[in-house]
């Protein structure tokens, strides 16, 4: 916390009153997942009414919605949207943004003060177990920094640029101008909406596609694999060329280096946190 000492005099916040947490990238649903399979009926409505076929029942729903996404009639999938919290880099937000149409609603650096987010007792490793700090930042550090110089000089970097943050702060500078400074492993929180269509769409170019980059991907990967689970018609015919590919190319499967977090369906304080403390 900003006290007046320190607003007083800035230069005294120092590299070893700072400390970084690594957090683990991932996705939280927050939707009633008992309603999936009413969304189902939802679809099958609406399809239905396209062809008049309601009178037809020979067809199971679901084998009507599957040949659907077949013909590529994915526009009556369009009547129903799925909301989902993503907790990842800032960095990887830019790259979840581009996509459209959807709704996003992120964690604002403008109205969100990161000298306030306090906790006393830190533990970045095992070298700095128990160390009181003053003030911590939750930033991601890749899993290919994974040397012990790699590692040292991620986290200079990364201190460093929060040092500059809280100094501006402490000097008066506002937390939408200070912001400029935090650095892009700063932990970000985006709940995101796509219409089922376009979930599809984003888990083609997020899940399955080996380019796209490790944390997006892994996130993805594993929300691929929980819609499939409450949604197989929809989802299922992704999650199998996931499973393909990944038995293909063991590199290509980044689940490992994320987590899906607990569903709520009442917004909580803290949800991600709460959980890695666990």
């Amino acid at each position: 916390m900003l006290n007046d000492y320190y607003k007083k005099n800035p230069d005294q916040i120092t590299l070893d009153k700072l400390a970084l947490r690594v957090f683990t990238p991932g996705a939280q649903l927050i939707e009633r997942v008992d309603l999936f399979d009413y969304y189902q009926d939802v679809i099958e409505t609406a399809a239905r009414n396209c062809y008049k076929s309601e009178a037809r029942l020979g067809i199971s729903r679901d084998m009507f919605l599957k040949r659907r996404i077949e013909t590529g009639h994915l526009s009556v999938f369009e009547h129903r949207v799925v909301t989902a919290r993503l907790i990842m880099s800032r960095s990887a937000s830019h790259q979840l943004v581009r996509h459209r149409i959807a709704a996003y609603s992120q964690e604002s650096q403008r109205f969100c003060d990161y000298t306030k987010d306090v906790i006393d007792i830190v533990e970045v490793d095992e070298g700095l177990k128990g160390l009181e700090k003053e003030f911590t930042l939750w930033c991601l550090r890749p899993p290919s920094v994974k040397t012990e110089r790699q590692i040292a000089n991620w986290e200079m970097g990364v201190l460093v640029a929060y040092r500059s943050y809280l100094r501006l702060r402490a000097d008066g500078v506002p937390p939408e101008d200070a912001r400029e400074n935090l650095p892009n492993a700063t932990k970000t929180e985006i709940v995101t909406t796509f219409n089922l269509p376009m979930w599809r769409h984003v888990f083609t170019e997020r899940a399955l596609n080996p380019h796209a980059q490790w944390q997006i991907r892994g996130i993805f990967q594993i929300l691929l694999t929980e819609f499939t689970r409450y949604m197989p018609v929809i989802f299922g015919d992704l999650y199998d060329r996931l499973a393909g590919e990944a038995l293909k190319n063991p590199k290509f499967d980044a689940r490992e280096h994320v987590k899906l977090y607990l569903h709520h369906d009442i917004v909580g304080t803290d949800w991600w946190k709460e959980e890695a403390d666990a």
